[in-house]
């Protein structure tokens, strides 16, 4: 179904991303890439990630969709610290690095919470910020609130959080 090399530090930070919000989710792969959309058990999150076949170094994957425990596999490449890391799934997840397997169950993904809709919005702003500036600000932010507005004027984008 797959079988892929790809560099470390990249599936780490969409596992990492993913896992902030998933403990399980459905995976999509596809001859052009893997494809990860869920929305988190509270219905607030939606994660959306693509990573497509030309972020691999090596790629061969058919349709399909696997059932993944997150939470797991990001403890285990916390362990790898090669560059690059070969990913084989069948029947299960296998993931090489150096001279180690690592070998994790899938979970069927029927018994999973179904891939959600993209919403249709019509938003009037769009921003970027960078990935470790939004952490920091969030993390300062729940020092003082439990809630976030974010607001966007001619001047920025600003993050408000009172309490």
């Amino acid at each position: 179904m797959l079988s892929a090399t790809v560099n470390t530090r990249l599936l780490k930070k969409v596992i990492r991303a993913s896992n902030a919000f998933l403990n399980e989710t459905r995976v999509r792969t596809s001859e052009e890439g893997i494809a990860i959309r869920a929305v988190d058990a509270g219905n607030i999150c939606l994660t959306d990630i693509f990573i497509p076949k030309e972020d691999f170094e090596a790629f061969k994957a058919e349709e399909g969709v696997i059932g993944l425990n997150i939470s797991r596999l990001n403890d285990v490449l916390k362990a790898v610290k090669d560059d690059f890391v070969e990913v084989e799934c069948d029947k299960n997840l296998k993931l090489k690095a150096s001279k180690t397997v690592y070998s994790l169950a899938l979970i069927d993904p029927t018994s999973l919470k179904q891939e959600p809709k993209l919403p249709v919005l019509n938003l009037k702003v769009e921003t970027v910020v960078e990935g470790n500036e939004f952490k920091n600000a969030t993390s300062m932010a729940s020092k003082v609130a439990d809630n976030v507005i974010f607001l966007a004027e001619e001047n920025g984008f600003h993050m408000i959080a009172e309490g």
